[in-house]
């Protein structure tokens, strides 16, 4: 009674007396960081012409100049946005092998358990029905399985939100939940030749490692995909009163900074830091502090919709008349699945951001928000810094051990089978590659040690399926994972 009470209450608190709940639209992109769109970037970070449907957006929502992705993969970071719980919690850590499991609740559930119609269409495979993101939602569109063996399967911006619209388009009397995740800014970057850049190929291409990759193409992508949001927010008429509509980035893209080619090789901001952003027209809600965590995400919504946050996982809801987020940990622990390095794990806590990968790394993020100083470096830490990392890296632990749930994350690998193998082959193809290099402990690096020489085994991994559609390319690519692994232990 009493927990039924206080959700009435909370209801009450959210929505003007006797309003109906409001539709809910989430946008996600993939690998979108936050200085490529606006409010976030410049001139010199954004495509030419800047992202004018986000900007609109953004002018008529609520906006987290700092938000945090609590891990730089696509799968568990759109599970804590699905569940309100950090990776530690819901069980994720990497987009192979593991499933959420069924014991720990979505977002979808809840709301189709207030009465709402519930819709998904995603972009990528990476978020296909097999990975259990799909729960609670009544209509889940990810494309099915390409049978192609040597192409990715995954959808356009134009062909998601076409899909988007036309499932909208069937309304009913409920009130509507939609989850629409557009993947174009990923690696390999191939937007619409309209949105390629201007001059000679050989200007649009920088070198990390043997990895070519280009920042003009990436940001090709990204408006692009600006082009699709305001498609959709235009086919929906959003914002408009009497609904929501919530954008944010699942990770970021390195883009050649600290030696890393994309991401979810490292812990560093530039693949954690993401737009994040909630239209609420007709709330009068209370101002944004600047940093959030994409576990609030989910916890909102269900606020906004009329239910309790508590509801659905322990992180706390935005826009509360406190300070909006705690400090925010994050992790990385594909690497060290993978290719045996040590597991990343760091918290963002206002200007500081402290990373442990082996050693520990503190950054001063409003005074160098690239991370180029680490400020416990040999010779120039004070003492007031140690003191500084240490607190933070006690809070980073206090913060785990209340997230962590040992059974969701033994779940969440028990229920994981070895994928198909158009699925492997796909997964591997975008350099989430299954094969794992297991180091002794003793020779197992720090993360930051050796980005140029994954930067070589992902550059010539694309090179292998590019060249190889058939089995033949199997036995390829496990020689280059042993002499990756021999090359690790040469190092040390």
């Amino acid at each position: 009674m009493r927990r039924a009470a206080a959700a009435a209450a909370m209801a009450a608190a959210c929505a003007p007396v006797g309003a109906p709940p409001p539709d809910i639209l989430l946008i996600t992109v993939d690998t979108l960081r936050a200085d490529a769109v606006a409010p976030w970037g410049t001139e010199a970070t954004m495509p030419p012409g800047g992202t004018p449907s986000i900007k609109a957006l953004a002018a008529a929502s609520h906006v987290w100049i700092e938000g945090v992705s609590h891990v730089p993969i696509t799968l568990p970071s759109m599970a804590s946005v699905m569940t309100g719980r950090l990776p530690v919690g819901h069980g994720v850590r990497h987009n192979l092998g593991y499933v959420l499991p069924a014991g720990v609740p979505t977002l979808a559930e809840k709301l189709s358990n207030l009465g709402y119609r519930t819709g998904a269409v995603t972009g990528t495979a990476i978020l296909d029905r097999s990975t259990g993101i799909h729960r609670g939602f009544g209509h889940f569109d990810d494309g099915g399985t390409s049978e192609i063996m040597n192409v990715v399967p995954n959808r356009t911006a134009g062909e998601v939100v076409s899909l988007a619209l036309d499932w909208w388009a069937e309304t009913d009397d409920r009130p509507m939940f939609l989850w629409v995740h557009l993947y174009d800014p990923h690696h390999p970057y191939s937007p619409p030749v309209k949105y390629h850049p201007k001059g000679p190929k050989q200007d649009w291409l920088e070198t990390v490692g043997p990895l070519l990759i280009s920042r003009q193409l990436y940001l090709g992508e990204v408006a692009y995909v600006d082009r699709e949001i305001g498609r959709l927010l235009d086919g929906l008429g959003l914002p408009r009163d009497g609904a929501v509509v919530a954008l944010a980035g699942d990770h970021g893209e390195a883009l050649g900074e600290h030696g890393e080619d994309t991401h979810g090789f490292l812990a560093r901001r530039s693949t954690m830091r993401v737009p994040l952003m909630i239209s609420v027209p007709g709330r009068n809600l209370p101002r944004p502090s600047g940093m959030a965590g994409l576990s609030q995400l989910g916890p909102t919504l269900l606020w906004l919709a009329g239910g309790d946050p508590q509801d659905l996982g322990p992180a706390p809801r935005l826009f509360t008349t406190g300070r909006d987020a705690p400090p925010q940990p994050f992790e990385n622990l594909a690497a060290a699945e993978q290719y045996g390095w040590l597991p990343a794990r760091g918290i963002q806590d206002g200007r500081w951001r402290l990373i442990q990968s082996g050693g520990l790394q503190l950054f001063d993020i409003a005074a160098d928000p690239g991370e180029t100083r680490d400020l416990l470096a040999k010779g120039t830490a004070t003492d007031k810094l140690h003191a500084i990392a240490a607190r933070l890296l006690r809070t980073l632990e206090a913060t785990e051990t209340a997230a962590a749930d040992l059974q969701a994350q033994r779940n969440a690998q028990a229920a994981a089978v070895r994928p198909g193998e158009t699925r492997r082959r796909m997964l591997a193809q975008l350099g989430y590659l299954e094969d794992k290099v297991e180091p002794s402990d003793a020779r197992r690096p720090a993360l930051e040690a050796l980005p140029g020489l994954m930067a070589r085994v992902r550059g010539r991994s694309y090179r292998l399926f590019a060249e190889d559609a058939d089995a033949k390319g199997e036995p390829k690519l496990a020689r280059l994972y042993r002499d990756a692994a021999r090359a690790l232990e040469a190092l040390r």
